[in-house]
């Protein structure tokens, strides 16, 4: 059926939605033009875009259609039109991450030295205020002021913290210490073959 507002497609209505497959591309043109989505459990999802950012969002219970987010106050999706960005309200899941590291992407490309200030960080064990969960991890704040290009700020106010990024720091304090640890060993190498000559 349609009326007004838009077209409602149940199951078994496939007329209407072999039409719209007929044509390919279908546009919604509205300020701010919504999708929605109801299973059989009557809960419903809704696809929408507003000032240029693209909204994955929840119905409000059972039979609803309004916007819910999640209880961390973020939606359960958005992706940022302009740049790509995107945020989840939830933990995210998969096999594995992979973040674009070709050389053919960079410039201007010069030593890392400053990875020692890694060791000025806290780290801390603390209670998520929207979950209640029990967390351990680094102080968003404290990585700014070492680490600026690990910590971003949403249009809330809210730090994140580019966790897997740490480990760069963590691999030059790792080569830093293994240059001191083969500068003591041929030290305590040395001093071996003196304490040997001087005992013979």
């Amino acid at each position: 059926d349609r009326d007004n507002t838009g077209y409602y497609i149940d199951g078994n209505n496939t007329s209407v939605l072999n039409t719209l497959l007929q044509y390919g591309q279908h546009y919604i043109a509205n300020g701010s033009p919504t999708m929605y989505f109801r299973d059989t459990d009557n809960r419903t999802a809704m696809i929408h875009v507003n000032s240029n950012i693209f909204y994955v969002i929840r119905g409000c219970g059972t039979n609803n259609d309004g916007f819910c987010t999640w209880t961390n106050g973020y939606w359960p999706l958005t992706i940022n039109l302009e740049n790509n960005d995107a945020t989840f309200g939830g933990n995210v899941a998969a096999f594995s991450f992979t973040y674009i590291s070709d050389i053919k992407q960079k410039t201007d490309i010069k030593e890392f030295t400053n990875y020692r200030d890694i060791l000025k960080l806290g780290v801390y064990n603390y209670t998520l205020k929207p979950s209640k969960a029990k967390e351990f991890g680094v102080i968003a704040q404290e990585v700014e002021k070492y680490f600026p290009e690990l910590v971003k700020t949403d249009d809330k106010g809210m730090k994140s913290v580019d966790y897997p990024r740490l480990v760069v720091p963590m691999l030059g304090l790792v080569k830093d210490q293994e240059a001191r640890i083969k500068n003591l060993e041929d030290s305590l190498t040395k001093l071996n073959a003196k304490v040997d000559a001087l005992s013979k």
